[in-house]
């Protein structure tokens, strides 16, 4: 999840595209949403004009050093229920694979996203207290809050902000301060601080219905079909580089096993969390014999690529010409 390396271009190779939501978001700073409508426009570029392989069939060419002109492979992050529901029709129409990245903790326990819940309550919280005390062991948030309630003439500001633009009203700046606070802790520690939050509020707007993951069921019945696999996103989506070796063993694995007895196939392609990784979480990955792992770096796949460190492209809300010529660039 979420795109925080600039692109550059890079000579030739194969493009994978990095896909979080499809659906329509009235907030969206992460650029995470791209509407069914664009979507099935930019399926109807990618199918006529490309070559859309699956990420085995990539990584194969990939280590023959003989990849193909203009292939792409799809890849979604997370397991929004929104991929099942919307994804999901759209893919097996235009007979597309699609891999996607999933965390089981969020399907297990069918709670909203903690960046999603995060935006609703700061972002669409009709008024916020005077201040915001959150404790979590060490860790202490405090921010008073100068404007408690949303006026009409912010609403449009909200909805139009993105996360590396200027802050254009308070809010925008509180969730991003919370979301750097929020982000190295563990889930438990996520979920408490979200807790203390949410008592401090008390007036809430209602969770977006497709914020959830999709089932384990829902799961179940996507990989049933051959166009689509499931792939390793760690256990509960920490920030791996923020996290000790142990811990980023035991997300990646945990992961692993958990998708390989509910699915019954085996897993070793990983996406990490928000592009974050370091160098134990590559002896990680060669330890337990991993076979590669995705970034968010904007790069084409070549046959010198590491394996460990692959590329990836964030698709954002474009309609089909804007993005041809989108990836025109990518592959330039």
């Amino acid at each position: 999840m979420f795109n925080l390396f600039k692109s550059f271009r890079q000579d030739n190779g194969a493009v994978v595209l990095m896909y979080h939501r499809v659906t329509d978001l009235p907030i969206d700073p992460w650029k995470l949403a791209v509407s069914p409508e664009h979507f099935e426009g930019q399926l109807t570029v990618m199918s006529k004009k490309y070559r859309v392989i699956d990420i085995d069939e990539l990584l194969h060419q990939q280590k023959q050093g003989k990849i193909k002109n203009k292939t792409i492979c799809l890849t979604f992050d997370d397991g929004y229920l929104d991929n099942y529901i919307n994804a999901k029709p759209l893919l097996e129409k235009f007979n597309c694979p699609a891999t996607f990245f999933i965390s089981p903790y969020y399907l297990e326990t069918q709670q909203v996203f903690w960046w999603d819940d995060l935006l609703n309550i700061i972002l669409l919280s009709p008024e916020l207290p005077k201040i915001i005390n959150i404790r979590q062991g060490n860790h202490v948030f405090t921010r008073r809050v100068k404007e408690q309630k949303i006026n009409p003439g912010q609403s449009k500001e909200l909805k139009s902000w993105v996360w590396d633009q200027p802050y254009p009203t308070e809010r925008c700046e509180i969730y991003m301060a919370l979301w750097v606070f929020l982000r190295p802790l563990h889930i438990t520690e996520i979920n408490d601080c979200l807790k203390q939050l949410k008592a401090s509020i008390g007036n809430l707007t209602e969770t977006p219905a497709m914020d959830i993951a999709m089932s384990n069921e829902q799961l179940k019945d996507l990989v049933c079909n051959p166009l689509f696999k499931a792939g390793i996103h760690t256990m509960t989506h920490p920030a791996l580089a923020l996290h000790t070796k142990e811990e980023q063993q035991k997300e990646l694995l945990t992961c692993k096993a958990t998708l390989e007895q509910q699915l019954n196939q085996k897993f070793d392609i990983v996406a990490y969390p928000y592009g974050n990784f370091n160098d134990e979480t590559l002896q990680v990955m060669q330890e337990n014999h991993l076979s590669a792992g995705f970034t968010t770096q904007a790069q084409t796949i070549t046959r010198n690529s590491d394996t460990y460190t692959l590329g990836r492209f964030q698709v954002s809300n474009q309609p089909s010409k804007d993005f041809e010529q989108q990836l025109k660039q990518w592959f330039r």
